[in-house]
């Protein structure tokens, strides 16, 4: 899974990954790849979809999303 953080302070994108833990869309990243983030997106393969933060452990540097779907 590659994901990408958009900054609207900076405007720039980060990229990062992370892994599918479930089949209903959360999945793990490190904290500071998504950290202070204004827009997540997650690429699977050809499909790119949003995701929203659940957790974010800065400390420990981990974070669990949830994948959003269109509809």
């Amino acid at each position: 899974v590659k994901l990408k953080k958009i900054d609207d302070v900076f405007d720039k994108v980060i990229q990062g990954t992370g892994v599918i833990i479930s089949k209903s869309g959360y999945l793990i990243t490190n904290s500071h790849v998504i950290n202070e983030a204004s827009l997540i997106k997650i690429q699977l393969g050809e499909i790119t979809l949003n995701a929203s933060v659940i957790f974010n452990d800065i400390e420990n540097d981990i974070a669990l999303l949830a994948l959003q779907s269109d509809g």
